[in-house]
């Protein structure tokens, strides 16, 4: 990241057409997770952890990021794993925040087609849709095989790199392979459409069907924001309370760092 990127104030941010106009009468927050959706051209990736994911110009690209190990340092590389294109719109920008998650709109003129709310430590990347379209979703691997369940609106995905990944949509639709590298649906979908890395290489079988039955018992429940509640009241600790804001039924699937559950009351 340049040094003209980490100096951007939040004057030059409330200039530029990715935040929205009901945004910039209150202050901009800086150094913020998700400030590479806002800064310049708003093309650089922002992380949710576990996945990095690129807001551009009709597409969602979500990438579940290798890591480069050096003895000074330690790097995530991009791929396109997913691209999830969202027809007929025009432009995007930031529609709300909060200190857990991003809300980008994506709109055709000043209708808004699409939603995406990126939320810190969600298994899932979500595209909610506001109204029926076709999907269509790339990649910059092969397919090498779909396991599809219209009735259920699913699909387990198996990629040439070794990963293999849960395709949702709120819509109980059939998705079919379209060329060496694509997803379409049978018929136009609306609502939620969810991707989610259900192992990054060869894995038991026992193993990945676990993973996928953790995945699809989560799926209807949206994480759309969160909010921390700190109590200090104790002088020999603080305790943190996450809350977090869902759509649909049922309790998020949310990641955590291994440092972090040593912590945790669950």
């Amino acid at each position: 990241m340049g040094s003209n990127r980490v100096a951007c104030n939040s004057q030059s941010v409330k200039e530029n057409c990715l935040l929205d106009d009901s945004l910039k009468s209150k202050p901009v927050p800086t150094s913020a997770w998700w400030q590479n959706l806002v800064l310049q051209a708003g093309d650089q990736p922002v992380v949710t952890s576990p996945y990095m994911v690129r807001c551009l110009a009709g597409t969602v690209s979500v990438c579940a990021p290798t890591p480069l190990v050096h003895e000074k340092y330690v790097a995530s590389v991009w791929h396109d794993d997913w691209k999830l294109h969202i027809a007929d719109s025009n432009k995007h920008r930031v529609i709300g925040y909060d200190p857990l998650s991003v809300t980008v709109g994506y709109f055709a003129d000043k209708k808004l087609v699409a939603t995406v709310p990126l939320v810190r430590g969600s298994a899932f990347t979500t595209v909610v849709f506001n109204s029926p379209q076709m999907l269509r979703l790339s990649t910059t691997h092969a397919i090498l095989r779909i396991d599809s369940q219209p009735e259920d609106g699913m699909a387990v995905v198996y990629l040439n790199n070794g990963a293999v990944w849960l395709v949702c949509c709120e819509s109980r639709v059939s998705l079919q392979q379209s060329g060496i590298s694509e997803l379409e649906s049978s018929k136009p979908i609306c609502g939620t459409v969810r991707v989610a890395l259900v192992s990054s290489s060869c894995s038991a079988v026992d193993d990945e069907r676990a993973a996928v039955g953790s995945l699809l018992f989560a799926r209807d429940a949206v994480p759309i924001g969160g909010h921390i509640e700190i109590d200090s009241s104790c002088e020999e600790k603080a305790l943190f309370t996450i809350s977090w804001r869902v759509k649909g039924s049922g309790s998020p699937l949310m990641y955590t760092l291994p440092h972090h559950q040593m912590s945790m009351e669950l």
